[in-house]
């Protein structure tokens, strides 16, 4: 777990919330501002916003309601109290273990005027002064099975790109690169999260990449997941992939880095219909192909 990370999330989460309640005519462009709420299901003591990355300098916030579900309670990793910070007052955050992943949350208290950029007043009830806020930060979408938006937010990153069964494994030695197109061998696991975060700007392909490093068995897997076209996929593995791709025009592709062969074990290797044999590509790594991955890396692992 990478406590600094998190940290570094729950402060953009606070500093987005203190960006949407401002009502002087100053509010930053660079906060995605949910529309005010107006929900009989909303509970009127305790507010609860999911906020996630949508750009570099951009941040989406948006009203959530729970999902009724048998998942939880979740393991607490670490918790504390601040104070001061973008919002000004007393915060608490915790870290929970969440489908795998450490996900950091906020809570404070807000006033009615505070809340009046977020919630139509109506929805408050008079006697309500104050409320109690819970921010939730979240990378990835797991979020959507335990929570629901209840008004229009921006778009998820890969709300539009259909999730895909293609999963590309990189093998490196040698200084060659070999990725070999496979599936899953059944239901996607909540594999442990060490850290994660989204590569808004250093990617090699020059897109989001959703970047994390999970604890399978003995092995740390470095694992990054990105949309692509239907193209670029076949240009790479042909019709080794059609009936994965069908008639979609783009698809979110996660690629998985094993030091071992232990993949195997939950992955399947996509055959080439026309030879009957494993699709993979092999190319070999430049001096300049080194640099780069070095210098992403290293982006990478200081960008908190």
């Amino acid at each position: 777990m990478n406590l600094d990370r998190l940290l570094k999330q729950s402060v953009l989460g606070e500093w987005a919330f203190s960006e949407a309640i401002k009502v002087d005519g100053n509010r930053t462009s660079s906060v995605g501002h949910p529309l005010p709420v107006t929900n009989w299901q909303l509970d009127p003591s305790r507010l609860l916003f999911i906020c996630q990355p949508t750009g570099e300098y951009q941040l989406g916030l948006s009203a959530c309601i729970s999902i009724f579900t048998d998942e939880g309670p979740f393991e607490v990793l670490d918790e504390d109290e601040t104070h001061g910070g973008p919002l000004n007052r007393s915060v608490k955050w915790r870290v929970e273990r969440r489908f795998g992943e450490p996900i950091i949350c906020s809570t404070f208290i807000a006033s009615r005027m505070e809340l009046k950029p977020l919630i139509e007043m109506e929805s408050l009830p008079l006697e309500t002064e104050e409320a109690t806020i819970t921010i939730e930060n979240y990378i990835s979408n797991k979020w959507k099975r335990i929570r629901r938006k209840i008004a229009p937010a921006p778009v998820d990153l890969d709300n539009d790109s259909p999730d895909s069964p293609l999963i590309l494994i990189n093998r490196i030695y040698n200084k060659r690169l070999q990725s070999i197109a496979t599936i899953a061998t059944g239901p996607s696991e909540d594999f442990l999260v060490l850290d994660q975060d989204i590569d808004f700007t250093h990617s090699p392909f020059g897109r989001p990449v959703h970047w994390r490093i999970e604890r399978r068995g003995n092995e740390d897997v470095y694992c990054s997941t990105l949309t692509m076209t239907s193209p670029e996929i076949r240009k790479l593995y042909g019709e080794a992939v059609d009936a994965i791709l069908g008639s979609q025009s783009k698809m979110t592709v996660t690629l998985e880095t094993y030091r071992s062969d232990s993949w195997r074990k939950i992955r399947t290797p996509a055959v080439d219909p026309r030879t009957g044999k494993t699709c993979s590509l092999e190319s070999y790594l430049s001096q300049e192909d080194q640099r780069r991955v070095t210098e992403t890396a290293r982006h990478r692992r200081g960008s908190f």
